[in-house]
């Protein structure tokens, strides 16, 4: 099953190579608070073998969203390993909050890795721009574009050598 999952998502982002300006989303009903908790729940094994911890501090209330599970999902996956990649060191941490502000619901995923250059960050959400030695540099973009399409926002705040914050609001109702 996970290879299958895994295939299915490397179609996916073939698809969206090949339509990088045309991110389809298939909205319905969903969940957006149970998303977090399984996509941050299924990075365990790997959080259990890097030797990172992890800091869930979910709502405990249902937040339904008119939004695309799929890939909302694919976001959530691509920060989290974001953050995993960017831990090269023990006592590693992420942490993962989600809260309703003023009729948004917030995401905030942060980690103590290695941050981020100036120039990494001011190079971020360009396609195909990539500090990584096998990454593509489509996966910022991507998820920049996909909850551009949800009327959501993310923002990054890092530091280097301290870690990275993401944060990601999204206007409830209007999805």
């Amino acid at each position: 099953p996970i290879i299958k999952e895994e295939i299915n998502h490397t179609l996916i982002i073939l698809q969206d190579f090949l339509s990088i300006t045309k991110v389809k989303i298939d909205k319905d009903i969903m969940d957006i608070n149970m998303l977090t908790e399984e996509v941050s729940k299924s990075f365990k094994p790997i959080l259990k073998n890097k030797h990172i911890k992890l800091d869930l501090e979910l709502l405990d209330d249902e937040v339904y969203i008119s939004g695309d599970y799929d890939r909302l999902k694919q976001v959530l996956i691509n920060l989290l390993k974001n953050s995993v990649e960017a831990i090269n060191k023990p006592n590693g941490e992420i942490s993962v909050k989600t809260s309703i502000d003023n009729n948004m619901f917030n995401i905030v995923i942060k980690d103590n890795g290695i941050g981020m250059t100036n120039d990494t960050y001011n190079h971020l959400s360009e396609p195909f721009y990539t500090t990584k030695k096998n990454g593509t540099g489509l996966g910022v973009s991507l998820s920049k574009e996909i909850l551009k399409a949800h009327n959501a926002t993310i923002r990054y705040e890092s530091k280097e050598n301290i870690g990275t914050t993401v944060y990601i609001n999204m206007k409830m109702g209007t999805c």
